[in-house]
């Protein structure tokens, strides 16, 4: 299973929001002059552009931009900047900058886009979750409630057969209309022209006793629902032989959540690695949440891809480091090797930058920033008639690795 090339993934949207807001000491920046409804669109892209190198060049954890010379892009592609018709362009311009660096959780957003990402919605989105399996087919695995997939009926198990060769995936806006084919379980062909829409794409959670006592979680996103979610779904079932954590679809999210969840299965206070920032060096570690209450001690399996990255990433380390569980991957993936820690900024069209301020290390001393987790145990990647009868091999093992270790249920 690979990473898919669908454009509707939602993980930079997701993954905006890991660690935004936590300040640090930092160089101070020079005055920025103001925009205003006056002031022409070169010289208002200018001020834009300017302000996001500066951001970079002020506050980028690594003083030697991942080998790049930073100082050469900022005439590198200025001009561009100057020369946008809108922000669509502007943005375009900045984020091909940012991709010199080549690290995660550094990305430009306009003020509409960063709108929708703060409420987290999907504007230019059908509404699929896909895989690219390694025999070379287009799994679709989600269906997300509200999107115009959704509306034309396609179902999870359908092989996407649309040729996205001749799209341009970053260009793709709201009211776009992407002529799709697909297979459906009966080997038909099926074709929808799926509109993008904008659409408040549902957080997943998802909780269901399996056979044998075992208690299924799945959550997509570290944010403090789902902190709730996992503490009162192990409060409610504190008798399960055992848990599977499914993390193979989450995108990361906020350092408070993987705290709180982290300590939902540590009993005691436990370190989750430690993040180094260009200002200030090594912080102190990052540790778990030590409950007062009594948390779930039962065995534990942790589902991950390469789609797991950020602060799920994380959990699966310290979880791997202190043999709280064990990690169960799928087709020798590791997880996605994003990790860096990140701030949000606000540009002075009312933009956002998400800046990479902190680089993260293991309790093992390994930056896993390019690298991920490497699971424990691996499983042979989905089969497409598993999919479409709801057989999970990757949930089957876990079954099979808890079971030689769980007590019986009472």
């Amino acid at each position: 299973m690979r990473l898919s090339k669908a454009f509707w993934c939602f993980v930079a949207v997701c993954s905006l929001w890991f660690l935004s807001g936590c300040q640090h000491g930092a160089a101070p920046l020079a005055k920025t002059p103001v925009i205003t409804a006056e002031t022409p669109r070169p010289a208002r892209n200018l001020i834009v552009f300017d302000r996001a190198w500066e951001l970079v060049n002020n506050r980028f954890y690594d003083v030697h931009f991942n080998g790049v010379d930073w100082a050469a892009m900022k005439p590198k592609y200025r001009s561009d900047a100057e020369k946008a018709a809108d922000d669509s362009e502007l943005y375009s311009t900045i984020n091909r900058m940012l991709d010199e660096l080549k690290v995660s959780h550094l990305r430009a957003k306009s003020a509409d886009r960063a709108k929708d990402a703060r409420e987290h919605i999907s504007r230019s989105a059908s509404g699929l979750f896909t895989l690219d399996l390694e025999s070379g087919v287009n799994l679709v695995w989600d269906v997300y409630p509200g999107s115009s997939a959704a509306a034309a009926g396609v179902r999870r198990g359908w092989i996407d057969k649309t040729d996205y060769s001749t799209i341009d995936k970053r260009g793709l806006n709201y009211g776009d209309i992407v002529h799709c084919t697909f297979e459906d379980e009966t080997n038909n062909k099926r074709e929808f022209d799926l509109k993008m829409t904008r659409f408040v794409f549902n957080e997943i959670y998802e909780s269901r006793m399996l056979t044998g006592g075992f208690l299924y979680l799945r959550f997509d996103d570290f944010n403090p629902d789902s902190a709730k979610f996992i503490k009162d779904q192990l409060a409610k079932h504190r008798s399960a032989a055992g848990v599977i954590l499914d993390l193979r679809f989450n995108t990361g999210g906020r350092r408070d959540a993987l705290k709180a969840i982290a300590g939902s299965f540590f009993s005691t206070k436990v370190s989750l690695g430690t993040f180094i920032t260009r200002q200030i060096g090594k912080e102190p570690a990052l540790s778990s949440k030590r409950w007062y209450e009594s948390t779930y001690a039962g065995p534990l399996a942790v589902l991950v891809s390469g789609y797991s990255v950020s602060a799920a990433e994380l959990f699966a380390s310290a979880v791997q480091y202190h043999h709280r569980g064990v990690i169960i991957g799928c087709s020798g993936e590791r997880t996605g090797g994003h990790v860096l820690g990140s701030n949000t900024r606000l540009l002075p069209d009312g933009g956002t930058l998400q800046i990479a301020e902190y680089n993260f290390l293991t309790n093992s001393g390994q930056s896993l920033e390019g690298t991920g987790v490497i699971p424990d145990q691996v499983e042979l990647e989905f089969a497409i008639e598993d999919v479409r009868s709801g057989v999970d091999t990757q949930v089957k093992a876990a079954i099979a690795v808890l079971a030689k270790s769980a007590k019986p249920s009472p």
